[in-house]
């Protein structure tokens, strides 16, 4: 069921976005963290101490919209920060303990919010969804001219455990892994 005008996938994927975000905005609330605290709560999880550069390039968001959500990390006791020995012109950018203590909490709210939104879904629909989305983001980057903020396309598709085949039904046609270019 594709739709003939260009706008209705981009705006399926927005609309999913907005809800997605509303989902979580309501559940993250209560514990005193906003939605976009998420990806870099995770980003300094794998990688602490980065500064807000390196956060605003690994996330793919501006850096005056890093630098409002970092102001609110810090004023929200989930951040530190703290002078950067590499270069005195910038912060790196620190954990606090009230943020590991409330990470497995949004973990398990993330874990809810993919069972609420992949019902229905087989696992090979929700692999191939998203490299899919990996692949339209790339696009996206590609032509704005912007570093990919995701580690690239051949490399997450590589690291994809397969999955074992089910048996086809008489008549139907396999489906491929999808690959870039």
């Amino acid at each position: 069921m594709f739709h003939e005008a260009p706008l209705s996938l981009g705006m399926l994927i927005n609309r999913s976005a907005r809800l997605g975000q509303r989902w979580l905005e309501s559940r993250l609330s209560p514990l005193g963290v906003g939605a976009a605290a998420v990806p870099v709560l995770a980003a300094l999880k794998v990688q602490d101490g980065m500064t807000q550069r390196e956060l605003a390039r690994r996330i793919g968001t501006e850096q005056p919209t890093m630098a409002q959500t970092l102001a609110r990390m810090q004023r929200d006791g989930l951040i530190l920060r703290s002078p950067n020995p590499a270069d005195g012109r910038s912060e790196c950018i620190h954990l606090t303990e009230k943020a590991k203590r409330v990470m497995p909490k949004i973990r398990e709210l993330l874990v809810s919010g993919f069972a609420v939104t992949s019902k229905g879904f087989s696992t090979r629909e929700m692999e191939t969804l998203e490299v899919l989305l990996m692949r339209w983001l790339a696009n996206m980057e590609a032509e704005l001219g912007d570093p990919p903020a995701i580690e690239p396309l051949d490399a997450q598709v590589q690291k994809k455990t397969p999955v074992a085949r089910r048996p086809r039904a008489p008549g139907t046609k396999r489906v491929r892994a999808i690959s870039p270019g």
